[in-house]
């Protein structure tokens, strides 16, 4: 025991000690961690902690298509980039996005999915989702492409409404044009598809004819005569005028336009403006004159209409005189033509040139030609104007434009890409046919497919021949022979038609008795050509000799064996029907064997 004098003297040294055995715990620290680690192994102890990615380590990016997809659909993909060890999942919430392949992965990689034709005239967007970033995909729009049915039309004296459809893609903005004074338009514009409709007064002349310009097309219509063939206003008649349109100063006056016409045939001239005064030849008969009066004009440039023996004659009158000099106002436009391609767009501006406060407006000839406002001024300006996308064939329109020709010539639409489908491959029938079936095909519009028989059993009823989407109906004739399958060609795809076997047999006669001596048998069996049989003897004593088998209409031989013994039956089986055979003795007038 150390004396209490040593353990005081002893308590500095150990506070001075301190420090370095600190520096020593701190140094030796690490080595006492291994030190403790390798003794808990010699333990035999197996437990062991590991720490995966983190999650801010497998964030993924993503990569879209450089450019929007085209309106027709197809393939792309997204590029995603992660570390090795990251897996991902991806997903997509817009319908017209499938097919992601593939749909999982691990570090970086590529999906891709297919994206479906766009239906509309505007362009969509979706979204592909891999965990938790999503990457927008835009598509383009469709092209505006229409489709007017029917592009001629014919209506009764009585007059009436009817109806013009336009197929177009959504989104797709139309116009309508034209006027006849006896027929007008109900409605002058539209989207996507819609339809047109056009109220015909009553006929009490002869037969006439007009057109309009509906989404770009031409349509014309028709409307019969009122009377009877032979009389006056025959159906017969015929009418032209020298001159389909005139020109008018400002200050108005009288214009005569010369009428050529069948002799005995009635015709009327009437105004479709109220500044335009039919004073003579209103009516008449055959080849004559009519003379109009044009009212002066104090506003701008204006067109009117004249109906003259059913045929229209276009005024245009010039705009009143402003405060520049001259007493009239003169106009020029430069240019005074525009070729467009077929996706349409906006026209360059149109400058006119005229002298200060002089009044001119502009209008379009054509439904598929707008002009953007402001359409009308005074003094020097500029017009310009918008060309619908042209889903047919080259056309070309014209503006009037301080009462000069502006024409607009558009190229064709280019040919569509064509690809057809059918909504069923294949149909069963019965024995007893079938009066109509139905087959629709799919297409773009403007694509010709056409429909073929290839069995003379089945018969096409409609659709022959089609334009764009439409309907085959065929019918399928009786079957009297064995089950049979034929085929129709339909837009270049294979229709299968199946029929079930109408074969029904009968035989005759259909039982014979025969005493002990036995002897020999005959069955006729009449059945449909290329129906097949057999016959079988169910009992041994029944013997089948010619016949076994056959094809239509035959005949079956057999022999019965004699016997001594009592009464007995049997049977064959011809045909799938029963044929019975009774044998007795000679003597056995009762048949009861004794």
């Amino acid at each position: 025991m150390m004396p209490p004098g040593d353990l005081v003297s002893a308590q500095p040294r150990l506070s001075r000690q301190a420090p370095a055995r600190s520096r020593a715990r701190r140094i030796l620290a690490p080595s006492l961690v291994l030190a403790l680690a390798f003794a808990t192994i010699g333990c035999g102890s197996e437990s062991s902690t590991s720490t995966g990615p983190t999650p801010v380590k497998c964030q993924v990016s993503l990569e879209a298509p450089s450019n929007s997809i085209e309106a027709a659909g197809g393939k792309e993909a997204v590029t995603v980039s992660a570390q090795p060890e990251c897996s991902w999942t991806a997903t997509s919430g817009a319908t017209w996005i499938t097919g992601l392949t593939p749909s999982s992965g691990q570090g970086s990689g590529r999906v891709e999915f297919q994206a479906a034709a766009n239906p509309t005239a505007t362009m969509r967007q979706g979204d592909i989702a891999v965990n938790d970033q999503h990457i927008p995909v835009q598509q383009k729009p469709a092209p505006c492409r229409f489709d007017v049915s029917p592009a001629a039309r014919t209506i009764g004296a009585a007059g009436g409404t009817i109806s013009i459809a336009v197929t177009a893609p959504t989104g797709c903005g139309w116009q309508a044009s034209g006027e006849a004074g006896w027929a007008r338009l109900t409605s002058t514009s539209g989207t996507g598809s819609a339809s047109v409709g056009l109220r015909v007064d009553a006929n009490d002349g002869p037969t006439r004819s007009t057109s309009f310009l509906v989404a770009g097309q031409t349509v014309t219509l028709t409307q019969e005569s009122s009377t009877t063939p032979g009389s006056p206003n025959s159906p017969n008649c015929v009418f032209s005028l020298d001159r389909a349109s005139g020109a008018v100063s400002a200050a108005g006056g009288a214009v005569t336009v010369a009428v050529s016409g069948t002799a005995g045939c009635s015709r009327t001239a009437t105004s479709e403006v109220p500044w335009i005064t039919v004073v003579a030849g209103a009516s008449g008969t055959g080849s004559g004159a009519v003379t109009f009066n044009v009212a002066a004009n104090s506003g701008a440039v204006r067109t009117g209409t004249v109906t003259i023996a059913g045929g229209a004659f276009t005024v245009t009158q010039q705009g009143a005189a402003g405060p520049g000099p001259g007493p009239n106002c003169s106009y020029s436009i430069a240019p005074d033509n525009q070729s467009m391609g077929a996706a349409g767009g906006e026209g360059a501006p149109i400058t006119i040139s005229t002298s200060a406060g002089c009044a001119w407006m502009a209008t379009s000839q054509a439904g598929w030609i707008t002009l953007n406002p402001p359409a009308s001024g005074s003094g020097p300006g500029t017009v310009t104007f918008n060309v619908a996308a042209n889903g047919g064939g080259a056309r070309t329109g014209s503006l009037s434009v301080a009462g000069r020709a502006f024409t607009v010539s558009q190229q064709a639409a280019p040919a569509p890409s064509c690809s057809f489908s059918i909504d069923s491959s294949n149909q069963a029938v019965g024995a007893d046919g079938r009066d109509r079936v139905r087959v629709d095909v799919s297409t773009a519009a403007g694509c010709a497919w056409n429909a073929t028989s290839n069995a003379g059993w089945i018969t096409l009823v409609s659709g022959a021949n089609g334009n764009g989407a439409g309907t085959v109906t065929f019918s399928v004739a009786a079957n009297t022979g064995t089950s049979r399958t034929g085929t129709l060609t339909i837009a270049g795809q294979t229709f299968t038609v199946t029929q079930a076997s109408g074969c029904s047999y009968s035989i005759n006669p259909t039982d014979l008795s025969i005493n002990e001596d036995g002897g020999p048998g005959t069955v006729a069996v009449s059945a449909g050509a290329g129906c097949g049989w057999t016959a079988t003897s169910n009992d041994s004593w029944i013997v089948i000799t010619d016949g076994s088998s056959g094809s239509g209409n035959g005949t079956v031989r057999f022999n019965v064996a004699s016997t001594n013994g009592k009464k007995r039956n049997g049977t064959l089986t011809i045909a799938g029907r029963t044929f019975s055979v009774d044998q007795n003795k000679k003597n056995d007038v009762t048949g009861d064997g004794n």
